[in-house]
């Protein structure tokens, strides 16, 4: 959802400044292009990020764009756990939302994979004594078996899948968020997320 200018003569273009070098650009707070708001320059996530050649000129710009009703078009996946599922069986939900932290109400691309870090490091070690499934949404492929899944959720945002283990391990589920790249580290599963 963003849109990516390639060289400092079309920053300036298309931030209406006559001089494309970082200084200019740098006083900019908002502007429009066309009827698309854009963030103010920085280099945190979720704003633009500019980059700068050895004459200060502006290589690039990555501009964020919001949507009509003011929402970013950043996201997030947010994650819930249910124990209801059966014996030694975790059914863990992976919703993504949108910069307001609604869930998105179309479909979107998710891999999901468990780790054994709370930064999402890598795959787990262990793997599940039984299956890991998707139940809501689609599974495209099992990237490593019962570790990793490559996933298109539901028209509401969401995949939903069931980890059987009867050793209840202490799995954190890890998703790479759609447009940005990032990832989202789900709390770790603990005994009580798995079925008695």
């Amino acid at each position: 959802m963003g849109k990516r200018i390639g060289t400092d003569r079309e920053v300036a273009n298309a931030l209406g400044l006559s001089t494309p070098d970082a200084a200019a650009l740098a006083a900019v707070s908002t502007t429009a292009l066309g009827a698309l708001a854009v963030t103010t320059l920085g280099t945190t996530e979720n704003s633009k990020m500019v980059t700068t050649n050895a004459s200060g000129k502006v290589d690039t710009l990555d501009i964020e764009v919001f949507k009509s009703d003011g929402a970013t078009a950043s996201t997030q996946v947010a994650w819930s756990y249910s124990s209801a599922g059966g014996s030694n069986v975790t059914t863990i939900t992976a919703t993504v939302q949108d910069g307001n932290n609604s869930a998105v109400s179309d479909v979107q691309e998710l891999v999901i994979w468990l780790s054994d870090s709370s930064a999402g490091d890598g795959l787990t070690a262990t793997t599940a004594s039984g299956a890991v499934s998707v139940t809501t949404g689609t599974q495209l492929a099992a990237l490593t078996a019962k570790k990793a899944l490559h996933c298109l959720t539901d028209a509401n945002g969401q995949v939903v899948f069931t980890i059987t283990d009867t050793a209840k391990t202490g799995f954190y589920p890890c998703a790479i968020r759609p447009l940005t790249g990032r990832v989202d580290v789900g709390t770790q599963l603990v005994s009580g997320d798995y079925g008695a």
